[in-house]
């Protein structure tokens, strides 16, 4: 087998626990604009942020089950950064979507459990398009849910009874740099590419 360059290890940083810097099921990890790493701690039922060089700043959130108080989370999984910064967060065994401000503080959130328009049953990915528009992966629903940046619902999608039928469990959501969207179709172990056209 060839050697290929590249994929040096350099370092690593956190383990598992509950104290700052710690992690139980790290789920996503994203950079914001100013080079500071953000990860999704899920079983931890929060979000810490960290420097350029991997050093714990702060962490936002904590347990909420049933009372759903807001700013609590119960196993997020993925989040996303708006133009002016904000982070929108899928908290997932609550069924909703956070809204964050840059340092933190509760905005909004918006979804229940259940299938209706505007509901959602795990959600899971997130990401958001230069419109603005917030794309949940709306898991054991299989589709894909938009909203404006309000939480308004816009549209869904689950893709074409051809090439294989609809979007099974699916989990991470990307969109690239020519706005199309792909999705992590799970159980049907394929990406998905769509487009808003």
């Amino acid at each position: 087998m060839s050697q290929v360059p590249g994929g040096h290890f350099l370092l690593k940083f956190g383990s598992r626990g509950k104290g700052d810097g710690e992690f139980d099921r790290c789920r996503s990890l994203h950079f914001d604009s100013e080079g500071c790493l953000w990860v999704v701690d899920a079983y931890n039922n929060r979000i810490q942020k960290f420097d350029a060089e991997h050093q714990f700043l702060y962490k936002l959130g904590s347990q909420g089950g049933n009372q759903m108080e807001p700013g609590q989370f119960n196993a997020p999984s993925d989040l996303a950064f708006d133009q002016e910064g904000c982070l929108f967060v899928t908290d997932t065994r609550n069924n909703r979507i956070q809204r964050l401000d840059p340092q933190g503080e509760f905005m909004l959130m918006f979804g229940k459990g259940g299938t209706k328009e505007g509901e959602f049953l795990t959600p899971r990915g997130i990401t958001i398009d230069h419109q603005q528009r917030v794309y949940v992966v709306d898991s054991d629903n299989n589709r894909i849910q938009v909203f404006d940046p309000e939480g308004r619902f816009l549209h869904s999608f689950s893709g074409p009874k051809i090439l294989g039928g609809n979007l099974n469990v699916p989990y991470g959501i990307t969109i690239n740099k020519n706005g199309k969207i792909l999705v992590a179709d799970n159980h049907n172990h394929r990406i998905m590419v769509f487009s808003m056209n």
